[in-house]
């Protein structure tokens, strides 16, 4: 679970597959699922992630999946990503637009 403050205003719930080498870095993907508003606007929509984990910060580009915005957020459309160093805030990008 994860919260968002900013553009983004709301929860997240995300499913990571992490697939770990002997060097303790790792790549991952995943899908995260947002609920709240983004611009004022409510709804939902999906986010598929691609990223890599060096043991202290997650790293990863997304991209709002087509289709899957709800509520007057459909017609969603965007790609950004995050940096997480490991127990501090992360910072998160989505530069978006509608249809």
């Amino acid at each position: 679970k994860q919260s968002f403050q900013g553009d983004i205003e709301g929860d997240g719930t995300a499913e990571y597959l992490l697939m770990y080498p002997e060097n303790r870095s790792s790549n991952f993907v995943g899908m995260q699922y947002v609920v709240g508003r983004l611009a004022g606007r409510p709804g939902s929509f999906v986010l598929e992630l691609n990223g890599t984990f060096d043991g202290a910060t997650l790293e990863a580009d997304w991209f709002v999946v087509p289709g899957s915005a709800m509520g007057q957020l459909r017609g969603l459309h965007g790609e950004g990503g995050f940096a997480a160093p490991l127990g501090r805030t992360a910072s998160v990008d989505l530069d978006y637009e509608f249809e």
